[in-house]
């Protein structure tokens, strides 16, 4: 698929998906292993609406401090409150906010293609911090402590103490990076344009391991049970140990993979080019449902509920039966849905290219 047209797209673009944790912490995936399981504090107020944004919402978004934060392409992060869809506040960068946020206590981490890191305050939108980074930032951000991990278009990953306000280390890739770090046991995992996955010392940025794939890793690995799983424009979908970076097991897709992987009960569900959604047994690989959708997966899963959810390029958000693979739910928008969804209670919300962040009830 020329690359599924996203090496010159994602370059202004994403493929991201974000989640809620808590109040005080909030990130890409929903938590720093992108596991892709959600929960949300029952506190946290909720409503049905659609917030129309003068851009495309590739970003997805995260939920704290009874808002959702989410990027558009027309340069500006969005605080959205939760209850009712109206507009908090809207703070404007020079490049479009394709990065997924990252919330803790009451200040809001983003990266733009303006090659800036941004931190904002959640409930004025204040800005309390900037730093200006060598390159355009699609990665979104992982943090851990008081430090941030990202990659960038300048073809390396950084380590930004937010203490400081400086870099701790940074590792130089093979090629960009559009993938989002994973953090686990003390190392970070992410993938870049030069067809390998690297596993890094979080406190030094040194090699631990790297492995070569034949395409782009452009989606965000998961890790689980001592594994870290990934897919590429190979068409494939790995697992290594995540230790060692051995290969556990493979399995071939019917299209090129830049879907995030979403992980829970031994269960691992990621999409593909071609529109299928696989289900596929994290031991060993053996595939058990797959659900063909209207067209590409290009969203990351997110599950809730028994429930995965993940939209596609015709602009349907469906929710499939985690254990059979049955449709229970379809929610058509007016553009392609890049923005991979987050559940919050019995509330869904992503973005779409009809520049519109919905949140619905399946």
């Amino acid at each position: 698929m020329n690359s599924l047209r996203w090496v010159g797209v994602v370059g202004v673009l994403l493929l991201t998906a974000c989640a809620a944790r808590a109040p005080e912490m909030a990130m890409f995936r929903g938590n720093a292993a992108h596991t892709g399981v959600f929960s949300v504090p029952a506190d946290q107020p909720q409503g049905t609406w659609e917030f129309k944004t003068d851009g495309r919402i590739l970003s997805s978004p995260v939920i704290a401090d009874g808002a959702l934060f989410v990027g558009s392409t027309d340069n500006h992060l969005y605080a959205i409150e939760l209850a009712d869809g109206r507009e908090r506040w809207r703070f404007e960068t020079q490049g479009s906010v394709v990065s997924s946020p990252v919330v803790k206590g009451h200040t809001v981490y983003v990266g733009g293609l303006d090659n800036r890191i941004y931190g904002l305050d959640t409930r004025t939108g204040e800005k309390r911090f900037e730093f200006r980074s060598g390159g355009g930032i699609v990665s979104s951000p992982a943090l851990v402590g008081t430090t941030l991990y990202y990659g960038g278009q300048d073809r390396k990953v950084h380590a930004l103490d937010l203490e400081t306000g400086t870099l701790r280390w940074s590792f130089a890739a093979g090629g960009e990076i559009w993938s989002s770090p994973v953090v686990a046991d003390g190392v970070l995992y992410i993938g870049d344009s030069w067809r390998r996955l690297y596993a890094l010392d979080i406190e030094n940025g040194e090699l631990v391991w790297e492995f070569n794939v034949q395409g782009e890793v452009i989606g965000s690995p998961a890790v689980a049970d001592g594994m870290v799983f990934f897919g590429s424009a190979d068409t494939y979908v790995y697992a290594l140990d995540a230790q060692s970076g051995v290969e556990r097991w493979r399995v071939q897709t019917a299209g090129e993979v830049a879907s995030s992987p979403a992980i829970q009960d031994g269960l691992l569900y990621i999409g593909d080019e071609s529109g299928l959604l696989y289900a596929l047994d994290t031991a060993t690989g053996d595939e058990r449902w797959r659900f063909q959708a209207s067209d590409t997966i290009f969203t990351s899963p997110a599950i809730a509920d028994g429930v995965v959810y993940f939209g596609d390029w015709d602009g349907v958000m469906y929710g499939v039966d985690a254990h059979t693979g049955e449709e229970r739910w379809r929610f058509r928008t007016y553009g392609e849905i890049w923005s991979s969804p987050i559940v919050a209670r019995d509330v869904l919300y992503f973005g779409s290219f009809d520049r519109r962040v919905y949140a619905v009830r399946p």
